[in-house]
């Protein structure tokens, strides 16, 4: 896997991976998605300062996705019913 240049292909695949971040993927789904090697996303966001912002924008917005999806599957309180069933007096 490669690490990122400054190329076109190399800005491609860090909008890829920054979207993705932001889709609520970890890190390493990310990365992969990309086809880069967490290792090299590390070694570029510690040399490489606007990188850093910006991946640490996308886990935010990530952080935010994930808790939204989160609550739209969550069912409703009131939905949640519990039924009282008699207990056999024979079972332990």
């Amino acid at each position: 896997m490669a690490a990122f240049q400054e190329g076109a292909a190399d800005r491609r695949r860090a909008e890829v991976f920054l979207a993705a971040l932001r889709a609520g993927e970890t890190v390493a789904r990310a990365a992969a998605r990309a086809g880069v090697s967490t290792t090299a996303l590390y070694r570029h966001r510690k040399r490489n300062a606007l990188f850093a912002q910006l991946m640490e924008q996308a886990q935010q917005a990530g952080r935010q996705a994930r808790a939204r999806d989160r609550e739209r599957r969550r069912a409703p309180f009131r939905a949640m019913r519990y039924r009282l069933v008699p207990r056999d007096p024979q079972e332990p």
